[in-house]
């Protein structure tokens, strides 16, 4: 039986049943399919062409057939109190499995950037102790650098 973990609800896909507490959305074969390829993928981005060649087989289906697979899962999602943006499409590229946009605020600033952002503000405090610390080397200094240091 294999079953993923997606949120707070199960994909079954073995009998292609999404079920969440109280509801439970039973998919087609081919959405089925297409959803194990984005479960075993998830948070990347998975191309059309990857998804039609696993699920239909080399040259065989369609992009109209995957688009009204992608529209049944999301509509499954929804049946079981999803939200439809665990399937974010990726224009003329594919589709990916990720959480639905957050709306708290610790998702405003992106993790990635966060380094970049502890860094500039330890960056800032040094030069703000080294303005402290040498206030007239710290001058001297700048002067130089603007081009307006004239020894007389």
């Amino acid at each position: 039986m294999e079953r993923f973990k997606i949120g707070d609800f199960d994909f079954a896909a073995d009998s292609g049943e999404l079920i969440n507490r109280n509801a439970v959305a039973r998919l087609e074969p081919k959405p089925t399919l297409v959803l194990r390829q984005l479960c075993l993928s998830a948070g990347r981005v998975v191309s059309r062409q990857c998804l039609l060649d696993a699920c239909w087989g080399q040259g065989d289906g369609s992009d109209e057939a995957l688009t009204q697979c992608i529209a049944q899962i999301r509509r499954a999602l929804e049946k079981v109190g999803q939200s439809a943006d665990w399937i974010q499409t990726r224009s003329k590229v594919g589709y990916r499995l990720a959480e639905p946009r957050s709306t708290t605020p610790s998702a405003a600033i992106a993790p990635r950037r966060r380094p970049v952002l502890i860094g500039a503000i330890a960056a800032a405090f040094a030069l703000l102790a080294l303005w402290i610390a040498y206030p007239h080397a710290a001058r001297h200094f700048i002067r130089h650098n603007l081009g307006q240091y004239h020894p007389s």
